[in-house]
């Protein structure tokens, strides 16, 4: 085995700073994915106060639940990313 000289060891050594810097972009960036801003600032403009114009009891909805879902979404000007929320537990046995 040839030794190793000044000139073999530095390309060894950037080369491992190269390939070493290329996985943990890719991981970061692939992780942990960049989202794209809204535009515009948030301000006070974009709180909507609570509002309680008559007291009853919360839990007592009679509206259906497709027009809740857009009742929501006209308050809130934001549309939901997802329609349903799935929880998924794992149980073992030993």
């Amino acid at each position: 085995m040839a030794p190793l000289n000044c000139t073999k060891l530095s390309v060894i050594t950037i080369t491992g700073i190269v390939t070493q810097t290329f996985g943990l972009s890719l991981f970061v960036f692939g992780f942990f994915p960049v989202k794209s801003a809204l535009p515009g600032t948030s301000g006070s403009e974009s709180f909507f106060a609570p509002v309680c114009d008559f007291v009853r009891n919360l839990s007592d909805t009679t509206l259906p639940s497709d027009k809740l879902k857009s009742l929501y979404q006209e308050l809130s000007g934001i549309p939901p990313s997802f329609d349903r929320l799935i929880l998924m537990f794992a149980v073992g046995c030993r």
